[in-house]
């Protein structure tokens, strides 16, 4: 079990190309067990992203935040690397207190692990939205609050 945190500060904002003071943090829970001893194992992380941002020339602000679950399971191949699966859904709502549903989404894709040294490893995924819907939509994905892609590339060190 893990507990990360991690906070992040933009000046330009992503979608509009607008200069933002945007702030946000990215609470996540990690759970993982052993199925199989040394070959098998699954994950179920849970997510809570509030974000602020403010336009710079207009002086208005959003506030925003995203929940979500995780659940993956990876294969041992070879010592060191395992390679699986991923499922991601996530919810969109306006307000950091989950007040007005935004839109939601599901991501499924392929993950891996490298250990790369006993102190430092590689993960990485790619996944693609394979279900989505905006609020007040019937759209079959939700293009506007996510990507049709996302791709993570994390290198871990434990001291």
């Amino acid at each position: 079990m893990a507990l990360a945190v991690e906070s992040h500060a933009d000046r330009i904002d992503e979608t509009t190309a607008a200069v933002v003071r945007k702030y946000g943090t990215e609470f996540t829970l990690a759970l993982e067990r052993e199925l199989v001893p040394n070959i098998a194992l699954a994950t179920l992380n849970v997510l809570y992203q509030p974000e602020w941002t403010r336009f710079v020339s207009t002086g208005t602000a959003e506030q925003e935040s995203t929940i979500g679950a995780a659940f993956g399971m990876m294969v041992q191949m070879r010592p060191g690397f395992l390679f699986g699966g991923e499922a991601r859904y996530l919810r969109r709502y306006d307000g950091i207190g989950l007040e007005e549903l935004a839109g939601q989404a599901l991501f499924v894709g392929p993950t891996a692990y490298f250990q790369l040294t006993d102190r430092s490893r590689l993960t990485a995924s790619w996944s693609a939205q394979v279900w989505g819907r905006p609020a007040g939509s019937n759209a079959a994905l939700d293009l506007v609050n996510f990507e049709r892609h996302q791709a993570r590339l994390i290198f871990g060190v434990n001291f």
